[in-house]
């Protein structure tokens, strides 16, 4: 009001409307022609409050002093305890001494500036002298203790506040610094935190574990993404001339965001490197990570994440660290029965055996889990021979059983959409005694069944046949198709039933999970294949293989190729892929004989013909089986002799897209003999995303593509299009809609919904966050749950044991009355709210509740419940009123009957008679096209 003509300024103080917090305001006077009428006034915002320089020194006064006191003297009540060694003593007291010094001359109002700057360096240096007597000291007392992640997150904020205070000085009086060298040091510490770091062979003080806790991954998203922001503006500033205030200001703000995050790091390393030397409490694990049901990797991401938050909580397990070994069983019996064998033989400390999706799987594995005395539990494994209680007495599984509410279901649904005939269509043996089951219920609801079976499953023209077989049969009428056997095989059928021309509109049905949304993707091997590549190219473990091999290649001879032909001379012999290393002392040698055992195992697990490393050159410095392309060039504007073949073709097209895989399908190729190969190759980036190399693979020679690939008229959108109005019958796997609010109390402030979100975000950016081998693209949605909830069931029965007066060591080590207990507590008294539902057994099963889905524009949506009581299972009862439906339940509008020609009409009704004696006289047919 008194200066109407001028933009006024109010300087900070308190303001009441604020709390008491410190206020600017900005005003102006607002004119009518002439006349004021108001006056616009703004509050400033905080961030813009200038520093108080002083208030922020003191308080660093204080906070130093005390700690200094602390770490001397020992404080319990925050856990800290005088130093351990003399020399650690002395340090203390050597750097107390100079800060004694620095302190009063810090307060005064006229510094000697170089005073201070001489004791602020002698201070850092006393600090930096201390850590690794530190680390020492931590190694020899603890070795478990991670003392270099804490020593590494210490340095880092060391470093930070040091590129802080070179910029003030450059600033205030143009004092130069080497602030490259820090900038370096920071990215290097701060990799190391995210990423890991480990010696070549034996584990060392200076070792750092990756950081695996979802607060952990989290905190150093937020350093790493502050961090981006301030480098460039660092070195901005220091090639300024003469950086202004508002540079200076600016830089520091942003400084502040990465100081503060860097802190928020130091402290969880600090505080949650406890759970490294808690007692492991070990579980073994198997799961189908491959396989024709490879649910084990989504199994997989959800045990990592569960674990995680269990360790760290340490609510239920005091004192103990839960780990899942899992190991594939590649949902085969036999092979799960060896890996259950091999890994108890070599640790015999095993509390329990979980996972396992496969009945095979589970049949094999259970009675060996008794022998063992390892109480038993699987995450599927739905087959209704298992709830009998009397031949599995050791079993116990948390998948759901359907065959006990399918009569209802298909009842239901006949009456709905008036089927009176179906086709049961198994894939092969394996699957025969399951398709007999579903044929019996249909028998029993009244519908006609006719089992079908192609004559191999592996060829698509008996396939073909079939459908053809089909199509003649049901020319005119409504045709419902029951499909038993895997995804792909199932995949197979839909796309012989659109190459026999049968009309659009066919009732699939099926029973049983599969993955979500798998007719609009390609097979699993295809998919498995892909992930396996992109899993490994981006892993840690082969960034590291990588770099060294490639580091010994460039270091090899002066020449690249002089480089080539002495390497092609010694490592292309006779002895391929049994070749671990030659004599010489070069890196390259020692890089092979550590590396080359590695993907040696992975070529054989994975059933590769051969694997091979490029560099961004083009030079193959690496490869298992060392055929005449060893050593050779792939680039395009080489000479090398096979950059024109399919593996040079997926190089360079890695070289120019190396975020995607890429495919070179089957040709001959010549190293191989002539032989046909094919290959999948992918970029590879290593911890500043900067491209290094290409990771190749070469294809089983029994690979088989995904039929969309095979067969020009199956794309996937024909395939969608073909498979509308579907509709499966599987375990629901989540709680209904009531109960997902509901707490968890295996995770603290989660509810069944906050949780599956959390595992969705893992499932798809991995665990850690960023961890390729544990994304899963392609989810069993319907199953991800389990996994939650087995680790949770077996940290509850754990918990039970301990409060019953047994200790880890008897249940490591059980005898029969332990392993009854344990296993009793599992199967008759646990019962707790879980993200798939509520956990509670009766007999070998759980309750549940089916889910009736269907295909709706390309969605699976749920159109009907039906719960599942564990207790009628074995008797064979259903609730009549357990089954409702959604909405409108199944709908018939995207099925179809296809229309009689006129010229076969009166063919049909000719033929109607003996059709309708046969069905009289053999009311079950079965067939083999």
């Amino acid at each position: 009001m008194k200066s109407p003509h001028q933009v006024n300024y109010i300087d900070w103080k308190p303001y009441g409307p604020s709390n008491g917090a410190l206020a600017s305001f900005l005003s102006v006077a607002v004119h009518r022609g002439e006349k004021m009428v108001g006056v616009f006034c703004t509050q400033l915002p905080p961030e813009i409050e200038p520093r108080n320089s002083s208030a922020y020194l003191q308080d660093f006064i204080d906070d130093l002093s005390t700690t200094f006191e602390k770490f001397r003297y020992g404080s319990l009540e925050d856990k800290i305890y005088p130093p351990p060694t003399q020399p650690i003593t002395d340090g203390f007291i050597a750097a107390n001494d100079i800060w004694d010094q620095l302190k009063p001359l810090l307060i005064q109002e006229e510094q000697d500036m170089a005073a201070v700057r001489l004791l602020t360096e002698q201070l850092a240096e006393a600090a930096a002298s201390l850590n690794p007597l530190l680390l020492d000291g931590a190694w020899e007392a603890y070795p478990a203790l991670e003392g270099a992640k804490i020593q590494t997150s210490a340095s880092l904020l060391l470093l930070l506040q040091r590129l802080t205070r070179d910029a003030v000085r450059f600033a205030l009086n143009g004092q130069s610094a080497a602030f490259q060298g820090d900038i370096k040091s920071v990215d290097e510490n701060l990799q190391a935190l995210m990423n890991g770091r480990s010696g070549r062979r034996l584990v060392s003080k200076n070792d750092i574990d990756i950081v695996s806790s979802v607060e952990g991954v989290e905190l150093l998203k937020l350093l790493e993404t502050a961090w981006l922001l301030q480098k460039p503006k660092l070195v901005e500033f220091f090639d300024m001339t003469t950086p202004g205030e508002a540079n200076l200001k600016s830089l520091i703000d942003a400084a502040d965001d990465t100081r503060t995050a860097a802190e928020k790091v130091m402290q969880h390393v600090s505080t949650t490197t406890r759970t490294t030397t808690l007692i492991e409490v070990h579980v073994l694990t198997p799961v189908p990570l491959s396989g024709r049901w490879a649910a084990g990797q989504t199994f997989r991401t959800a045990l990592r994440l569960a674990e995680s938050l269990i360790n760290n909580d340490q609510l239920i397990l005091p004192g103990y660290e839960l780990k899942h070994d899992i190991m594939d069983d590649e949902c085969d019996g036999g092979k799960g029965a060896d890996v259950v064998v091999s890994a108890n033989t070599a640790r015999d400390t095993y509390v329990a055996l979980a996972g396992m999706g496969c009945n095979e799987v589970c049949r094999q594995v259970a009675t060996l889990s008794a022998s063992l005395k390892l109480p038993f539990l699987s995450f599927y494994c739905p087959t209704p021979d298992f709830s009998n209680v009397a031949v599995h007495p050791q079993l116990a599984r948390l998948g759901t059983v359907l065959e006990p509410h399918l009569p209802q279901i298909m009842s239901e649904l006949k009456v709905r959409h008036a089927w009176s005939h179906i086709f049961v269509i198994s894939c092969d043996s394996s699957y025969s005694a399951e398709a007999e089951r579903y044929v019996e219920i249909l028998q029993n609801v009244g519908i006609r069944p006719t089992s079908l079976s192609p004559a191999s499953d592996k060829r698509f023209e008996d396939i073909q046949n079939l459908m053809s077989g089909i199509k003649e049969q049901t020319t005119g009428e409504q045709r419902v198709v029951l499909v038993v056997g895997d995804e792909t095989f199932f995949r197979t059928l839909i796309c012989a039933s659109i190459t026999a021309r049968l009309h659009s509109g066919l009732t699939w049905i099926s029973f049983g999970v599969q993955r979500s949304e798998w007719w609009k993707k390609s097979d699993l091997s295809t998919s498995a294949q892909r992930q396996w590549v992109s899993e490994t190219a981006g892993s840690f473990q082969f960034v590291k293989a990588f770099t060294e091999l490639k580091t010994g290649w460039d270091l090899f001879r002066q020449s690249t190729e002089a480089t080539r032909s002495v390497l092609t001379e010694l490592y292309v012999t006779e002895l391929k892929d049994a070749l671990i290393t030659v004599d010489g002392g070069e890196s390259y040698h020692q890089a092979h004989q550590e590396w080359h055992p590695i993907y040696r195992s992975l070529l054989y697990r994975r059933k590769y013909y051969d694997i091979f490393f490029f560099d961004i050159e083009g030079n193959m410095i690496y490869s298992v089986y060392k055929e005449a392309d060893f050593a050779t060039n792939f680039a395009a504007s080489s000479n090398g002799p096979w950059k024109d073949s399919g593996l040079g073709r997926v190089y360079q097209e890695a070289m120019a897209n190396p975020d995607d895989i890429h495919y070179a399908d089957f040709a001959p190729y010549g190293p191989s003999g002539g032989a046909e190969a094919a290959f999948f190759a992918t970029g590879v980036r290593d911890s500043t995303d900067q491209l290094i190399g290409v990771y190749a693979i070469q294809l089983p020679p029994d690979y088989q593509k995904s039929i969309e690939d095979q067969v020009p008229e199956c794309s996937l959108e024909a395939i969608n299009a073909a498979y509308e109005g579907a509709v499966s019958v599987v375990g629901l796997g989540k709680p209904v809609s009531e109960d997902m609010e509901k707490p968890l109390p295996c995770f603290k402030g989660h509810s069944p919904r906050s949780f599956r979100a959390l595992l969705d975000h893992h499932l798809q950016n991995g665990f850690p966050e960023g961890d390729l081998s544990t994304i899963v693209s392609d989810p069993y949605d319907d199953v991800k749950g389990l996994a939650v909830d087995g680790a949770c069931a077996f940290a509850f029965s754990l918990q039970s044991m301990l409060k019953q007066g047994y200790t880890m060591g008897q249940v490591q080590h059980p005898d029969d009355e332990v392993y009854q207990r344990f296993t009793s507590f599992l199967r008759t008294s646990m019962d707790f709210q879980g993200i798939s539902g509520r956990v509670k057994f009766g007999g070998n099963d759980r309750a549940n509740t089916l889910a009736i889905q269907q295909v709706r524009q390309g969605r699976s949506t749920a159109a009907g419940h039906d719960t599942a009581d564990p207790g009628s299972i074995e008797v064979g009862l259903v609730d009549p009123q357990g089954l409702r439906w959604l909405d409108n339940g199944t709908v018939a509008d995207a099925w179809k009957i296809e229309p009689v020609p006129p010229f076969e009409q009166m063919w049909l009704i000719q033929a109607a008679v003996p059709w309708l004696n046969l069905d009289e006289e053999y009311p079950h047919e079965t067939m083999m096209f």
